[in-house]
């Protein structure tokens, strides 16, 4: 075996756990130490008797149904007041929605600190305001060739003073997504006047005065300020109704929504009329896909359909456009044609028949894949660009600890990896004939600090062993018998599974998985990076859960809902 087969190794295993240690574990740590007690209804005293601490069965048998389940509930707390600053994707769905004009780039800019691209970080700097300025400047041009006249009968090639102040009265409600003051509309209208003089060309006097408009805070930020009522700011039925639509979709309000905003009607029954509508929208169907995507930490997923000339282990160009398209699909299958569940996401089986993938899953012969975790859109993802048959156990065992159990990773300090290279070519002359588990084995097991960490998560990535870097499902690696049998740690209690496949009942039907998705959740519909205060609407989120057995649209809708949600301090 060459040194430089292991150095290579070593360098991307580093790379692998500082991407994941890094950028996508640290939001996500919940630590699982305490048995929940007393309270555990947000609002009320009493005791909750769904909150129950199930017992572990240590068979190592699939038919433990059980995982030990300790978490305490914080105190309750409210999100801050503030201005969140609309990423690189809500400006550009907003100016489509109020322009026409699609871009055809999107700002790369947004803050993903709550392990989503809503984060409330996002702060205006040059660089994010001369990016937003383009697109904007862009979406003028087109809507003064287009669409302006059908929203401004008035609109001429030149237009007078009564038209342009028309216009903008009617644009900037638009733009702002709520009512605004006469005097505010005056700004703009006698700013448009002040231009007109100079320029005299009242179409560009016009455009001008609209990008000042657009360029503005009104329109950059979504506002939640509220307005002070019995010791707390309760958000305002604007701010509510642009909450609800950017969680939900991205985009500001539609036409329905801006309809009650600016009758000042939208009551708790309408708020929750609007969210049975919205939730069902194509718009909001592609915004929650983000959310998948993200929680399943697709970014390679996504990355392949963008540059499948950078994934030499595919052989066949239109597998890139096939697995997103699979995974698309099973999630709407699940999420909205069937109605699904928390649980159907990791139990239900998906297997397409016909198209690119067929022949992939042709080689499965009767093993039957559960949910989204055996897709192979989402084994692919989690796994080598290169080579077919180079798995990823780290990858895939930190997905499960960090988005699927919401648990610690401690990491240790200390190692030298130089000296792990030696020894393992020093007691494995044959590591290139090893399976890539026996290889991963071999180079983790460097001393007890080293074995303690991958401990943590490893088990749970060789539980995965079976499918490839492709996908497939596999019996056999460099004509050896796979092993994907693994012990695993889970809330402190040891549990031994075969195979991923026996795993994932027991976790689909795990209180861990219900509420770490539910943290997951939380963070996405709040956008909130604050781990303090996220944790409390973690438990928000999983009462809903509870309440509506685990229905992914049931669960969105009565989170959104609670009065919580709409409080500021």
């Amino acid at each position: 075996m060459s040194g430089g087969s292991v150095k290579l190794f070593f360098k991307l295993l580093t790379l692998s756990l500082l991407i994941f240690f890094f950028q996508n574990c640290s939001p996500f740590v919940a630590n699982f130490e305490e048995t929940p007690t007393g309270n555990l209804d947000l609002d009320s005293t009493s005791s909750n008797p769904n909150a129950q601490t199930p017992n572990i069965n240590n068979s190592g048998s699939s038919s433990s149904n059980s995982l030990s389940f300790k978490k305490v509930r914080n105190e309750p707390k409210n999100l801050p007041r503030k201005l969140r600053l609309l990423n690189g994707h809500e400006l550009v769905n907003t100016v489509e929605s109020l322009t026409g004009y699609k871009s055809s780039t999107v700002p790369t800019f947004a803050d993903n600190s709550n392990g989503f691209v809503n984060g409330d970080q996002l702060e205006l700097d040059s660089n994010i305001f001369s990016s937003y300025a383009s697109v904007i400047e862009n979406s003028l041009d087109h809507y003064f060739s287009s669409k302006i006249k059908s929203d401004f009968s008035c609109f001429s090639n030149t237009v007078n003073e009564g038209c342009a102040s028309e216009i903008i009265k009617g644009f900037i409600v638009k733009a702002f997504r709520k009512s605004v003051s006469t005097s505010r509309q005056n700004q703009f209208i006698n700013q448009y006047k002040l231009i007109q003089t100079s320029l005299s060309n009242s179409n560009e006097s016009l455009k001008l005065t609209l990008r000042t408009a657009m360029l503005s805070a009104d329109m950059l930020y979504k506002f939640e300020v509220g307005e002070l009522q019995s010791g707390t700011y309760q958000l305002t039925q604007a701010e509510k109704a642009n909450f609800v639509s950017y969680t939900l979709t991205g985009d500001m309000p539609d036409e329905q929504l801006m309809n009650d905003i600016m009758s000042n009607s939208l009551t708790e029954t309408k708020l929750k009329q609007h969210l049975a509508r919205i939730v069902r929208t194509e718009k909001s169907k592609a915004w929650m896909n983000s959310f998948f995507r993200d929680w399943l930490r697709l970014d390679e997923l996504t990355e392949l359909k963008k540059n499948p000339e950078n994934y030499s282990k595919w052989q066949d160009a239109s597998i890139a456009n096939a697995l997103n398209t699979e995974f698309d699909q099973f999630i709407n299958n699940i999420v909205y044609n069937n109605n699904g569940s928390t649980g159907d996401l990791l139990k239900v089986s998906a297997r397409p028949s016909t198209g690119s993938l067929s022949t992939l899953y042709a080689k499965d012969n009767n093993v039957e894949r559960k949910g989204v975790l055996t897709l192979a859109s989402v084994m692919s993802s989690h796994s080598s660009r290169v080579s077919a048959d180079k798995d990823k156990p780290v990858n895939r065992g930190i997905l499960i600890k960090n988005q699927f159990l919401c648990d610690n990773i401690g990491i240790p300090s200390g190692l030298s990896l130089t000296d792990a290279e030696e020894k393992v070519l020093q007691e494995h002359p044959n590591y290139d004939n090893y399976t890539v588990r026996a290889q991963y084995e071999a180079v983790m097991n460097q001393g007890q600090d080293c074995k303690s960490c991958h401990e943590q998560f490893m088990p749970f990535g060789y539980m995965f062993s079976n499918f490839n870097a492709l996908g497939e499902y596999q019996l056999q690696q460099k004509n050896q018998n796979i092993n994907s049998r693994a012990t695993a740690s889970i809330s402190g209690e040891s549990k031994t599974f075969n195979n991923i496949l026996e795993f994932i009942p027991v976790l689909a039907d795990s209180e861990n998985y219900k509420y770490c998705f539910s943290e997951k959740m939380a963070a996405f519909l709040l956008g909130n990076a604050n781990n303090s205060k996220r944790d409390y609407y973690s438990w928000l989120v999983y009462d809903s859960h509870k309440k509506t057995g685990g229905n992914i649209i049931g669960l969105i809708i009565d989170a959104l809902t609670h009065p919580k949600v709409y409080t500021r301090e």
